[in-house]
């Protein structure tokens, strides 16, 4: 991701009934959520050659080649799709397809992802280290906390390790874990000190607040960070903490700011005057910490913080598109339902969502978070009635998007 997102990032239809949703019929897409790891388990040794195919062209240069692979195999009856997805991860010659078909896999649930990331952990292909990470962000294993601790002596990938750092960070009930995450918050490069210090605020991890608070302290490049940490945290001692630190970057005073409203709970205040200032914003270099700080708010269900990421993308000019862009595409990651609950409560705006979310996804590049949205969308799919706004937003985000 640019670097200019790393404030946004770490801080933090035009009327759908008249879009046309290619995906609306249930027949396009894969089985309905709880039956995927069944199918999984009954699917056939052999692979059908039509998936296969699909599957081999998931590494072609041509974008468009390789997404409609992707959609033929996600729309595939996951008893033909996970065994042609299994023999590409153990088998494929090409390192990109391993790793697209261990992220399409993680979308079907496949009972033997465990297993694929434990012997990915080292492997030699870092993008698919970084998706097995990833994937056990999302699905702890607590007895892969002393593998994940001894990793973080030997991973030193840029885009890998924070990937480790969230796994073992969803392992913090074991106090050699908190312990090893307390001392990472204090070594390395800062690239990797603000991926744990990040992940500490979004597990809301009330050990760490003593080690955040030396962060916060400090006029150094992880102070926003740290801030954003402590205010997803919370409680009257971040507040405390929060309350006499300031600092003479406007970008990482206004994180502070909404930090602290953050920890307080009450942040209608900072949030009317971060849209007053959004105008002018990028030329203040507070662009990327307002929409983190509306992101967080977003995700917490503030409604209005909601509409005015939406608002802000879709009539802002290019750099601020883009920070609008990659805030609302946070909140679909952590809170799907945020974004899919009001795409379906405000219809007209529809396409500019979509938009958004799809430039979003592209300046993210979150591979595996972006196939747990996929899968969250297509549960809710599943769930809301026929003929409902849920629904008909459901179809709208996986047609849209690409899925």
């Amino acid at each position: 991701m640019p670097d200019e997102f790393r404030a946004g990032r770490w801080a933090a239809a035009a009327c759908l009934c008249g879009l046309a949703v290619s995906g609306a019929s249930p027949a396009v897409f894969a089985a309905q959520p709880g039956q995927e790891a069944q199918a999984a388990q009954t699917a056939p040794a052999v692979p059908a050659p039509l998936l296969v195919a699909h599957v081999a062209k998931l590494g072609d240069f041509d974008y468009a080649t390789r997404t409609a692979a992707a959609r033929a195999v996600r729309r595939a009856p996951a008893t033909e799709a996970a065994p042609a997805l299994v023999a590409a991860v153990t088998t494929s010659v090409d390192s990109y397809v391993r790793f697209k078909a261990f992220v399409l896999l993680t979308g079907l649930l496949d009972p033997r992802l465990e297993d694929f990331s434990r012997a990915a952990l080292t492997d030699k292909n870092d993008r698919l280290r970084q998706a097995a990470f990833d994937w056990l962000e999302r699905h702890p294993v607590p007895a892969l906390a002393p593998r994940l601790i001894q990793l973080l002596e030997t991973e030193q990938a840029e885009f890998v390790r924070p990937s480790l750092m969230r796994a073992l960070a969803a392992l913090d009930a074991d106090p050699a874990v908190r312990t090893a995450l307390v001392r990472e918050t204090a070594r390395g490069l800062d690239i990797f000190r603000g991926a744990v210090i990040e992940a500490l605020g979004l597990r809301r991890a009330t050990f760490a607040v003593d080690a955040l608070a030396k962060v916060v302290a400090v006029d150094g490049p992880l102070r926003d960070v740290a801030a954003m940490a402590l205010g997803r945290i919370g409680g009257s001692e971040a507040v405390a903490l929060l309350a006499p630190v300031h600092d003479k970057d406007p970008g990482v005073e206004l994180t502070l700011r909404a930090a602290q409203c953050l920890a307080e709970q009450q942040c209608d205040a900072v949030r009317d005057d971060i849209v007053r200032q959004w105008p002018t914003s990028a030329a203040r270099g507070t662009a990327g910490a307002a929409a983190g700080a509306l992101a967080v708010m977003a995700e917490r269900g503030d409604a209005r913080a909601m509409a005015l990421l939406v608002e802000a993308g879709i009539a802002g000019v290019r750099d601020l598109r883009d920070h609008a862009a990659v805030a609302l595409g946070t909140v679909a990651l952590r809170a799907p339902d945020v974004v899919l609950g009001w795409m379906a409560d405000n219809p007209a705006q529809g396409s500019g969502v979509l938009a958004l979310l799809k430039d979003g996804f592209d300046l993210m590049e979150e591979d595996v978070a972006e196939e747990a949205f996929y899968a969250s969308v297509r549960a809710s799919y599943w769930k809301a009635a026929d003929g409902s706004p849920v629904r008909a937003s459901a179809a709208a985000l996986i047609d849209g998007l690409d899925f």
